[in-house]
């Protein structure tokens, strides 16, 4: 079992042994604030499969709607105890939940800090964004 498996079991067993209502994002974002880099994708089919093996014997899942970044709509799977009632749903995950993002890779963070801080990276950064800018720019000109 590689890094990222291990970060999806024990993130799942916490939140199960704490019973909480949550989605393959929530999972892969708890463990991207732990410190593990990790895909959403990675951790989405990790969690499917965990569920399907009947890792999550007092859970109980189904479909909702929720909101992409970009104001999209799409599926995603909840994972919730069996007990719970579609008000206790509701109270458990509501509405501002369902339009959240996918966090940052630590790595991308790190890179970003370190970027902020060396004033040379930054500035090789800031004039390669502005000839992609002019680049594009130049590109959409159609010369009237």
């Amino acid at each position: 079992m590689n890094l990222v498996e291990q970060s999806v079991e024990s993130a799942l067993n916490t939140m199960i042994s704490n019973g909480e209502v949550f989605t393959a994002l929530d999972v892969s974002n708890a463990i991207k604030k732990s410190g593990v880099a990790c895909r959403h994708g990675e951790a989405r089919e990790y969690v499917r499969n965990y569920y399907r093996a009947g890792r999550m014997s007092d859970y109980t899942r189904s479909s909702i709607v929720v909101t992409l970044p970009n104001q999209d709509v799409d599926q995603a799977m909840l994972y919730y105890p069996d007990t719970f009632s579609q008000a206790d749903l509701e109270d458990q995950y509501p509405l501002a939940k369902r339009a959240q993002t996918a966090s940052p890779s630590p790595n991308v963070v790190v890179s970003t800090a370190k970027m902020l801080t060396r004033p040379k990276m930054l500035g090789a950064f800031l004039m390669n964004k502005a000839k992609q800018f002019v680049s594009t720019t130049n590109d959409s000109d159609d010369g009237t």
